[in-house]
């Protein structure tokens, strides 16, 4: 085997699975260099990619790949030869609030998404491991590998104030927040560089219960759920939700695309903070 030989080899090694990044529980606070991003009220998955083998594991071990093909196989697609995605697998009710419920037991009459994987960092892309960069440049690569993805989502941004980022969880209804300090290097384990906060039952409504918030409506036809309109802020710019099996057989793939991973490797480049 030659040099260059070994060396294309070694881009397409992922490290084994890693410890997820844990989020220590705080009350609401605001602290400048830090981003607020909305918490989800789904499954916690890390995403590992290899060319076209795709795994998803829960932070326990737990192989979910089976559950969620449809993620799995738009995960294959993408364009880089090997990931780990960290984010949430949710499901999303008619106005747009994550819903664990729904997911664990779905059910046939409740308007719904299908699955989407929220992800909310990259720890691996491309052959380089990207643990020790801040989050601020692994953001930039996350959101440049899920480029005009449907399942695939970069995790909402809130306002940059930390209090007017709590105001718009409680007026809107969400999970809760988690706050992450934008220079912070990947490290497995519960830390105090991210920070959870949680709504108390009673600060303000679920959908279930008739959430506080705009409405959205949605026209549901069989295997297919579309997304007409919304006035409600929803983060992401989503027209239409593909149904189900519409990315093809599992395991399929397709070229990398050359621009995509140029665009990558251009961000990806960013120097290493000293940390």
């Amino acid at each position: 085997m030659t040099g260059g030989q070994a060396r294309e080899r070694s881009t397409l090694c992922i490290p084994p699975p890693i410890q997820p990044m844990l989020p220590t529980p705080a009350p609401p606070f605001h602290r400048p260099g830090w981003i607020y991003e909305e918490k989800y009220d789904g499954w916690r998955i890390m995403a590992y990619k290899r060319g076209d083998t795709v795994r998803l594991l829960s932070r326990n071990g737990i192989d979910f790949t089976g559950r969620f093909r449809e993620l799995a196989v738009a995960i294959a697609l993408l364009p880089t030869s090997t990931l780990i995605l960290d984010g949430e697998v949710a499901v999303f009710d008619e106005h747009l609030l994550s819903r664990r419920d729904l997911l664990r037991r779905p059910d046939p009459r409740a308007v719904v998404t299908p699955p989407i994987f929220i992800t909310f960092d990259c720890a691996h892309a491309g052959g380089r491991d990207l643990r020790h960069y801040p989050l601020g440049a692994r953001r930039e690569v996350l959101e440049t590998v899920l480029a005009g993805q449907r399942l695939l989502l970069a995790a909402r941004r809130l306002p940059a104030h930390g209090l007017e980022a709590w105001a718009e969880v409680q007026r809107r209804g969400y999970e809760g927040l988690v706050a992450k300090d934008e220079a912070s290097a990947y490290l497995g384990g519960r830390t105090r560089s991210w920070l959870k906060v949680k709504r108390r039952n009673g600060d303000g409504a679920r959908s279930a219960n008739g959430a506080t918030r705009d409405s959205v409506q949605f026209s549901v036809e069989p295997r297919h759920c579309m997304l007409l309109g919304e006035q409600s802020g929803f983060p992401h710019s989503v027209a239409a939700f593909p149904p189900r099996g519409a990315h093809g057989p599992q395991g399929s793939t397709c070229p990398p695309s050359e621009s995509g991973v140029r665009a990558l490797r251009a961000t990806a480049s960013l120097a290493s903070p000293a940390i």
